[in-house]
């Protein structure tokens, strides 16, 4: 596994975007994001990379993939 993403919690105000979302990508896998304008699919992104770090939950990498002091690497 590369990494491993599980938000409990997302939201804006009162809006919950997200709410017990867990993706876990695998070595050699290819993603696509599709969904309606409005939707989080750049608010997913930013939860991944860590720009966005106002959420219920934790993002891993497997351990020596990236160099980011952002993310705990213990998979």
């Amino acid at each position: 596994m590369i990494t491993q993403v599980t938000i409990n919690e997302k939201s804006f105000g009162d809006k919950i975007l997200y709410e017990g979302l867990e993706l876990n990508v695998e070595e050699g896998e290819k993603l696509g994001l599709i969904g309606r304008n409005g939707t989080g699919k750049t608010t997913l992104l930013g939860l991944i990379t860590g720009d966005d770090k106002d959420f219920d939950g934790e993002v891993k990498f497997k351990k020596g993939r990236y160099n980011s002091s952002k993310y705990s690497s213990d998979l």
